[in-house]
């Protein structure tokens, strides 16, 4: 079961520390260029001996570069992982979707209400929280799709097998084979909606960590705190 405005909770935390990284990324690089502007003006003053000062401006500046890649790879590699897996999840809805659309149930109607609410997403290589949060609605609109889809295919099976016992037609087995194949359809939406819950809260559960630790860096607060 979807609950989408968990889902949507526990996304905005991941928002929220792409932000905080952003924000201590851009105090980095503001510190790292006034340390570089004062280290500058040192090194071309002749008129005072400032080797040892410029030194301790190039230790922190340094340490502050080495501090900017740390928060930039933690940024890169988890939001990264995070969209993909998204994707992944994503497409995989859409081609159930697909193949559904394909049974031969009649119903078309009701099949062409479901199939004109599918929603779909282009791959991007820039990300930010309203693209995100576009592609975490689209599937969970379609994770929807699917389950009326389910319920349609479900309609049908009932109806047909009705159907022919009333015409006293001898279909047997046909109940159970199409009630298979609706059962394997449920077994793949109930993995992707697992899979779309356990992704959310992996991440929900890494940022709530990550939000503790960055409140803690002891050595980025003494190299740049004024």
């Amino acid at each position: 079961m979807i609950n989408s405005d968990d889902i949507n909770m526990k996304t905005i935390k991941v928002f929220s520390i792409v932000e905080i990284l952003d924000n201590k990324i851009e105090n980095i690089d503001l510190k790292i260029k006034e340390i570089n502007n004062i280290y500058m003006k040192y090194e071309f003053n002749r008129n005072l001996d400032l080797n040892q000062s410029n030194s301790y401006l190039k230790f922190q500046a340094d340490l502050l570069q080495n501090e900017k890649k740390y928060y930039t790879s933690i940024k890169n590699t988890f939001f990264k992982k995070f969209i993909n897996d998204l994707y992944e999840i994503s497409d995989f809805i859409i081609l159930i979707l697909l193949s559904m659309d394909d049974l031969d149930i009649g119903l078309e109607n009701e099949k062409l209400n479901i199939r004109k609410k599918i929603l779909k997403s282009k791959k991007q290589n820039v990300f930010d929280s309203g693209k995100v949060s576009e592609l975490i609605n689209i599937t969970i609109n379609n994770l929807g799709l699917t389950k009326e889809y389910i319920n349609l295919f479900e309609k049908f099976i009932n109806e047909k097998d009705e159907e022919n016992k009333k015409k006293n037609i001898h279909s047997k087995n046909m109940k159970v084979n199409l009630m298979n194949k609706k059962n394997h359809l449920e077994l793949e939406y109930n993995k992707y909606t697992a899979q779309l819950n356990e992704l959310v809260n992996y991440f929900f559960d890494f940022c709530s960590c990550m939000e503790k630790q960055l409140d803690k860096q002891e050595l980025l607060k003494f190299f740049i705190k004024k």
